[in-house]
């Protein structure tokens, strides 16, 4: 075995540009066929367009130009090459599980990631990716250790055949950026790694992000734009409620779909008597926020970076002009019946203007459906709360979970090839979100206060379904409704993109204000729109702010929770210390001195831990995200 691998290192020493370019080919067509999912796709990108993939090979090939400085090449190589394939991987599973392929802006969501890690896998699964893990560590130690030492180029041949791959590279680079413009050529970022390759998306979405600045951005240009506009707010108001439903849709939308009954007829119903229509949406199978964004800001996600979330970005340290506060003489509730710190909303939603934000680890009494996620019955609770909680009237954005996927299969039907994954469990789920509309709808019926409510599907789910198998006949669009509970608001139906519905819903209700409400309104439909769009984009959330004329927006003090989570008193006995207090939850875990202790839930208003308390021990009790990021902390108390 030693010879063995002896041989590969002086093989790799004899010929160290030969093989690398040889490794760099095979590790090109590698990616490129888990990426276009076939045989038949690298073979139609080969000869369909073959300085593609010489782009997407020139790109792999710098990376293993490196490998040409290390003596112990066979492990710089193995590294390289395993960081690629699990990539390539990576990208192959995404796609599957959540229609939308892998970027780096990924790699930042990790710790989302294994929250729902158990919805899409199985125990044994997570076993087997873990063992797999730790058997490529034990693989590179062995590698490391045994491989042995290949001859290197001299220091000058060394440099130059980096320096040789990296203008290959730019080369690259610059050929497919002339080419292809990812944001504005395509449409939805699959079609643009189908068509430009994994290596060179993936990489564009390492150094693309945000919005770049435009050539004619300046204060004039954006005076110019925004000159007409009356962003102050205009009108009397109702409650205004935005619901934004997890992967539904109807599923009649669905051709040669047959059910006995209608699966939505809540749904159905509102269709039928209120403004609606298609809402196009940046996303399918997952990256909910991405639609939020821009049902929130008015703006189009297109002109950011490939792949990115902007409240992974942008919106973690800057305050943007939304909804909330565009609409600054409603009380601003933000709800979800999932975790508080998923994609980061317990730091984004104050940027975005709320003042309060009702997280799953604020509610109680929440039921489940078999795959774990909160059913959507629980959001009434907490939106009739939120509306008695002020005086006055107030906006809502609920964010609904229940129809969230993984889609568990019925093990006793046969499979005939006929059916999609997991339809029959998730048309279930959609009559549960549909019964949560109805029972929502009904309740303010009876609420003497008038309210507007905007019903809308964040994406399409991953199961399997293809742009021709939908009426709409694209997989990027959801539905709208907007209904009023003191009458029938007067529009016509009208399809729209997600960033102009906050717009839409302004003339439906007759109010007027904000900047990007207010341009849409005027400049929708002209030839300039999206140009102006951009520029307008870029200097509200990284320009100078011209827009604002000198009042931007600041952030919220967000209070998570609409009732704070109180301290009473304490007591020990029986070796426990019990907790008395106010607003409970089975996230609620007692700290003391600072150290977070196992706690028992034993009611809202009471939890224990397994400590003696001793007298002056300070004690908190503080929320915990499934996470375990600290979402808040009641004010200590000491032990007495």
């Amino acid at each position: 075995m030693h010879t063995k691998r002896s041989r590969a290192a002086d093989i790799l020493g004899a010929k160290p540009v030969l093989s690398t370019v040889v490794i760099a080919l095979a590790a090109a067509l590698v990616l490129e066929m888990l990426n276009q999912r076939s045989f038949a796709g690298l073979f139609s990108l080969i000869f369909r367009s073959p300085l593609i993939f010489l782009s997407s090979f020139a790109i792999v090939l710098f990376t293993f130009s490196f490998t040409l400085l290390f003596r112990r090449r066979v492990f710089a190589v193995s590294l390289v090459g395993m960081v690629w394939l699990l990539f390539g991987i990576t990208d192959f599973f995404t796609l599957t599980l959540r229609g939308t392929p892998f970027s780096a802006r990924d790699l930042m969501l990790l710790a989302s990631f294994f929250e729902v890690a158990g919805v899409y896998f199985k125990i044994w699964h997570m076993v087997l990716m873990g063992l797999f893990l730790a058997g490529l560590v034990v693989l590179f130690v062995f590698i490391f250790r045994r491989a042995g030492k290949s001859a290197l180029l001299s220091p000058v041949r060394r440099a130059a055949a980096v320096c040789c791959a990296a203008l290959i590279a730019a080369a690259a680079f610059v050929y497919m950026g002339l080419a292809y413009d990812l944001n504005g050529d395509f449409l939805f970022i699959n079609d643009a790694y189908e068509t430009c390759g994994f290596p060179y998306c993936f990489s564009c979405s390492i150094f693309q992000n945000g919005i770049a600045k435009p050539r004619d951005y300046s204060v004039e240009e954006v005076g110019q734009i925004v000159g007409d506009i009356d962003p102050e707010p205009e009108g009397v108001l109702p409650n205004v409620i935005f619901v934004q439903l997890e992967s539904f849709i109807d599923p009649s939308e669905i051709k040669d779909m047959v059910f006995e009954d209608d699966p939505v007829p809540n749904f159905t119903r509102l269709k039928a008597e209120c403004p609606s229509g298609y809402l196009s949406v940046p996303t399918i199978g997952g990256g909910t926020v991405n639609t939020e964004f821009e049902v929130l800001t008015g703006m189009n996600i297109d002109y950011f970076g490939i792949g990115e979330y902007p409240y992974e970005s942008v919106l973690q340290d800057t305050p943007c002009e939304s909804l909330a506060y565009i609409l600054s003489d409603l009380t601003p509730h933000a709800i979800h019946n999932h975790s508080g710190s998923f994609y980061d909303r317990n730091v984004v939603y104050s940027n975005l203007g709320f003042k309060t934000y009702t997280s799953l680890e604020y509610m109680s009494g929440v039921t489940v459906n078999e795959s774990g996620w909160a059913e959507d019955r629980i959001l009434t609770k907490y939106i009739r709360e939120a509306l008695d909680s002020t005086e006055g009237r107030d906006f809502i954005f609920a964010v609904s979970v229940q129809a969230h996927g993984k889609y568990p299969e019925d093990e006793d039907e046969p499979d005939d090839g006929d059916d999609y994954r997991g339809m029959d469990y998730y048309v279930s789920q959609l009559s549960g979100s549909d019964e949560f509309i109805g029972e929502l709808t009904e309740y303010l019926k009876a609420r003497r206060e008038p309210t507007v409510v905007v019903f809308y599907g964040d994406h399409l789910p991953s199961i399997g379904l293809e742009d021709e198998d939908l009426a709409s006949g694209t997989l990027y669009k959801t539905e709208y409704a907007v209904w009023y509970n003191y009458g029938v608001l007067e529009g016509e139906d009208e399809d729209l993109e997600a960033y102009r519905l906050g717009s839409r819903v302004f003339e439906l209700i007759g109010f007027s204000g904000g900047i990007m409400p207010e341009f849409h309104k005027a400049n929708y439909g002209a030839e300039t729109y999206y140009d102006e769009l951009e520029l307008l984009q870029y200097d509200l959330l990284y320009g100078d702010k011209h827009a604002f004329q000198g009042e931007p927006p600041v952030p919220t003090e967000l209070q998570m929770g609409l009732d704070e989570i109180k301290i009473s008193s304490a007591e020990t006995r029986s070796g426990k210390t019990f907790i008395y207090g106010e607003n409970f939850t089975p996230f609620s875990v007692v700290t003391v001195n600072g150290n977070r202790r196992a706690t028992e839930f034993v009611a809202p208003s009471c939890l224990s831990v397994s400590v003696t308390a001793e007298p002056g021990d300070e004690i908190s009790v503080v929320q915990l995200a499934t996470d375990r990021v600290e979402l808040s902390r009641t004010q200590t108390y000491v032990f007495r």
